[in-house]
């Protein structure tokens, strides 16, 4: 396809330069978008150098992914797959045309439910995606081509571009928490812990993790771009998201990144331990020293530790693990973290990774079945994708699969909130109470805060 190449001096362009550009570039694009079949899946990619853009935000986009490494964002469906998504994003793959230039490559969001819960996982090609990086920014438009004219769907990406681009209105925040109600309470907790614990110690199983359910009542609809955003400066080495579910919004600041692949490496986050950080830096150092040595948080973390890198080692050549855990720190709690690093084996993909290592100990427990049975049996129930999977996969198959934590599933002036706790058999309720109470804090300070 002969296309004008994107602006390549080190001008600083605005959100409607970007506008004119791509309404420009695809009127070029019209002859090969209109020669795509009918009912094929068809993308076209441009992509800009560093330097053209200021840091570039789309507070009007549906979904919203802000990591360390990027940003992505994406609104409407050009083509939607539920259930075996792995099979169909390989099948997918063979019928997918890519037109365009530059590094730019389309990209596919997913989900997948927690353990216990009835959803199915979903995989979607957002019709306007924008990624941006220290690489650059690039943006995709995509379809399935149907039998409307081409101007259809190139009206329908303006229009989308723009209301990504546009900030919405959104007057006052999200006003006042009304009412924050918790489930389960104190007495209820001890029990669960108690129990669990002694299950744990008469040997049914080695590790749980409990969770409890904070539903919060704001007197206005929460804003989601601008919690995203006030999220993602509070705990910058998060994966900060915002994606469509059930009417509503999950809205997550993860720690825990279960695989990040780009070619044959994989990076996967082993991440249990958990201690308070404190505002004083030598009282957080000291709180981190006691969680490097505690052998009860020591021996919670390799559990998953070892239960990741035996994952791994069905799919991967070869793996690294460095000689012991490291701190993370967050806004208010800091955690154990050792990353697990692999060579894949030709031909296995992000979506069959997360299929091998989900769930992973520190949101389910050890071992898998005998942990969800327990946690069925007590009445733990998650919704909201709490303890699923959210990430993005991109054309070739490399792309990030993050665990649901520290989230919140928004539905207009309500919040439900999720904190989890790795249970042992030394484990005290209270301070299990407390971590809980602590994971959630940040999402709370940040709704009370818009």
């Amino acid at each position: 396809m002969k296309t004008s190449s994107p602006p390549s001096a080190p001008d600083r362009l605005v959100a409607s330069d970007l506008l004119q550009i791509l309404a420009a570039e695809t009127m070029m694009a019209v002859p090969e978008l209109a020669a795509t079949e009918i009912g094929q899946l068809v993308s076209w990619s441009i992509a800009f150098p560093p330097g053209h853009f200021p840091r570039l935000m789309a507070p009007g986009a549906e979904c919203q992914w802000l990591a360390p490494e990027g940003s992505l964002y994406g609104s409407g469906d050009a083509m939607r797959l539920e259930g075996d998504i792995e099979r169909e994003f390989q099948e997918l793959g063979g019928r997918w045309r890519f037109l365009g230039h530059g590094r730019g490559r389309p990209i596919c969001f997913f989900t997948y439910p927690p353990p216990n819960s009835m959803d199915r996982p979903i995989l979607w090609v957002p019709k306007v995606a924008i990624g941006q990086s220290v690489e650059g920014l690039s943006v995709t438009l995509s379809l399935q081509r149907g039998l409307d004219p081409i101007a259809t769907a190139m009206n329908e990406w303006m229009a989308l571009l723009s209301s990504m681009l546009t900030p919405a209105v959104e007057p006052d925040g999200g006003g006042e928490v009304l009412s924050l109600t918790a489930f389960p309470e104190a007495a209820l907790w001890e029990d669960w812990v108690r129990t669990t614990s002694q299950a744990i110690a008469d040997r049914r199983f080695d590790k749980v993790v409990l969770a409890r359910r904070f539903d919060v009542a704001l007197s206005k609809p929460p804003a989601v771009p601008t919690l995203v955003n006030r999220l993602a400066e509070a705990n910058p080495r998060c994966v900060t998201f915002a994606l469509p579910h059930h009417q509503g919004k999950v809205v997550a600041s993860t720690p825990e990144i279960l695989a990040s692949k780009r070619g044959r490496q994989v990076i996967a986050h082993a991440l249990a331990g958990t201690a308070k950080r404190h505002d004083g830096e030598a009282e957080s150092r000291t709180a981190a020293d006691q969680l490097l040595a505690s052998a009860k948080e020591r021996l919670e973390h390799d559990v998953v530790v070892t239960t990741i890198a035996a994952q791994l080692r069905t799919v991967c050549d070869a793996i690294q693990l460095p000689p012991g855990p490291t701190i993370m720190a967050l806004r208010f709690v800091q955690h154990l973290l050792t990353p697990i690093r692999g060579d894949l084996r030709a031909g296995v993909g992000l979506l069959e990774l997360v299929k091998h290592l989900y769930p992973t100990p520190a949101v389910l427990g050890f071992p898998r079945e005998a942990a969800a049975l327990w946690l069925e049996s007590i009445g733990d129930q998650r919704d909201g994708l709490y303890t699923g999977v959210a990430g993005w996969i991109d054309s070739v198959g490399d792309g990030v699969a993050a665990v649901v934590l520290r989230s919140a599933l928004i539905r207009d002036c309500r919040a439900v909130l999720w904190a989890g706790a790795g249970i042992m058999a030394e484990s005290l309720p209270q301070a299990e109470f407390a971590e809980t109470e602590l994971k959630v804090a940040t999402m709370l300070e940040v709704l009370r805060s818009l």
